[in-house]
């Protein structure tokens, strides 16, 4: 089965470059099809970055249980490629490590299943973590259908959330490709001195 990341590989790897990362955490591993992108990413665009993902390896968080194996595998692939600035770390749960520092993640990544209900308070523990320049990605089918969760990000994280939701929703807009919003990108951050990405 393609990771539901698969189509999104264009759009992440100009995320990283146009914000280009010094310290990325991911929060559940699953696949590792998105931390390896970004990884990948780090790698081609030679940044000095460092990344961690985190995941409990012997969870059911992604569709179904893994164990062990699930971990071996994933460090089959990571291990050769990406060992230099990345780490897959097994924890047992997914609460801030004690290692990582107030404001110093510039990507903060949850990767969870539509089921996780702890997302708002495990955000919570983890925010004091964001840089000045942090960034959070939150995998779409956490919010997808979830009321209580839009309603925490509108109280907590982004006041007008749900107001923009709902008018993008209701309004008409031009669809465009990835190929499309990856040379918007381009445009944009050809705007910024590199010293402001």
């Amino acid at each position: 089965t393609p990771s539901p990341w698969a189509e999104q590989v264009p759009l992440l790897f100009a995320l990283v470059d146009a914000h280009r990362p010094r310290n990325i955490a991911q929060v559940g591993v699953g696949d590792g099809y998105l931390y390896a992108t970004m990884c990948q990413g780090v790698q081609r665009l030679g940044l000095p970055a460092t990344c961690r993902g985190f995941d409990t390896f012997v969870s059911d968080l992604h569709d179904g249980f893994y164990g062990p194996e699930q971990l071996e595998a994933l460090r089959a692939h990571h291990d050769p490629r990406y060992s230099a600035f990345s780490e897959l770390v097994p924890v047992e749960s997914l609460a801030v490590p004690a290692d990582i520092e107030d404001r110093s993640l510039d990507l903060l990544v949850f990767d969870l299943p539509t089921t996780f209900e702890e997302l708002p308070e495990l955000y919570e523990e983890w925010a004091p973590k964001l840089s000045d320049r942090g960034l959070t990605i939150v995998h779409g089918a956490v919010l997808e259908h979830s009321a209580e969760d839009l309603a925490f990000f509108n109280k907590r994280i982004d006041k007008g959330l749900v107001g923009r939701l709902e008018s993008v929703v209701e309004a008409e807009f031009a669809r465009i490709t990835y190929t499309e919003a990856v040379e918007l990108l381009k445009q944009v951050t050809e705007a910024y001195p590199q010293d402001a990405r």
